[in-house]
């Protein structure tokens, strides 16, 4: 569950973008995002059924967008709601990590953007070793409040727990955020 929404995380890139034209990668507790300049882009002017490649849409850079979840915690494994819990990245998510990055491609990046969450923060330098490494403050996780680092199993009875299952955008765990927040 983030705490960043789509048009939240598209703002904070499109920033970075300003900041800096290179191949961004963005980790998050939920993921990372990637972004890749596409060389070429025909924009097609549905207005007036004018295909261009030239002038002003030339400039135009369209960027694609991946999503890669960090490695395991031990909190993970015991299916705990771990939001702004600070977990390491456990040996059996190294291990999963080391298994994907051998068989699946990641893509190349010219910047690393991440949580300043120790799990995201291992995964982007496991995964991208030689990337520079930047901590943006505001892809955090949600804040679970009283349900940080318990199981569902433990909030069961709580009928704060099913006011926030039933609908989490707008109900927060006591001390925490709801998922609009």
């Amino acid at each position: 569950i983030c705490k960043v929404g789509f048009a939240e995380i598209f703002k904070i890139l499109s920033r970075k973008v300003q900041e800096s034209i290179t191949k961004p990668l963005l980790f998050s507790p939920w993921g990372m995002i990637y972004w890749k300049p596409i060389d070429k882009v025909q924009i097609l002017d549905y207005t007036t059924g004018i295909s261009c490649t030239e002038g002003a849409y030339s400039t135009m850079i369209t960027y694609k967008l991946h999503l890669i979840r960090h490695g395991a915690t031990a909190g993970n494994a015991e299916g705990r709601f771990i939001g702004r819990t600070d977990l390491p990245v456990s040996e059996e998510g190294f291990d999963e990590l080391a298994r994907l990055r051998d068989t699946y491609d990641y893509p190349r990046v010219g910047a690393v953007y991440t949580s300043p969450l120790r799990r995201c923060i291992q995964t982007a330098e496991f995964l991208y070793p030689n990337s520079l490494l930047t901590v943006v403050d505001g892809l955090q996780e949600m804040d679970f409040g009283a349900f940080e680092g318990k199981t569902i199993e433990e909030l069961e009875g709580e009928e704060s727990f099913g006011r926030w299952l039933a609908d989490s955008a707008h109900n927060a765990p006591p001390d925490g955020e709801t998922g609009l927040q």
